[in-house]
């Protein structure tokens, strides 16, 4: 089956581990699987337009951001000995959620432009 990828080929291929493929399928944008014989498989053709749609890249800086903040946090004398919900906590919450919403933004400015660019290439070839 040449047309369709495994979850190891898409581990393989974008050099992540299943945890954030999993993170990548549940944050959405990434293209959602088929299910052959009980077992998941992606289209290729889909992604290859994930891959060209600049998505990947987006995601793999959201990724990067929610490591560094996770690294700062243990990284914080304090982060275990605080009470679970203290006030570092909430703070990194809301640094994760700016991070989050910059990402949907870019993600957004992306497709937006690449409707433009579809949109100029169809009134170019009429």
């Amino acid at each position: 089956m040449e047309n369709v990828l495994t979850q190891d080929d898409i581990l393989n291929e974008f050099k992540i581990s299943r945890q954030t493929l999993y993170r990548w399928r549940k944050a959405g944008g990434f293209p959602q699987p088929i299910q052959l014989a009980g077992v998941l498989r992606w289209r290729r053709d889909d992604i290859e337009a994930f891959r060209q749609s600049g998505q990947v890249e987006l995601m793999q800086i959201d990724e990067r951001e929610t490591e560094q903040t996770i690294a700062e946090a243990k990284a914080d004398p304090t982060w275990r000995t605080d009470i679970p919900f203290g006030k570092e906590l909430r703070e990194i919450e809301a640094k994760a959620t700016q991070i989050l919403a910059a990402a949907k933004a870019l993600k957004k400015l992306l497709a937006e432009k690449q409707n433009n660019e579809q949109s100029n290439f169809k009134k170019v070839s009429e």
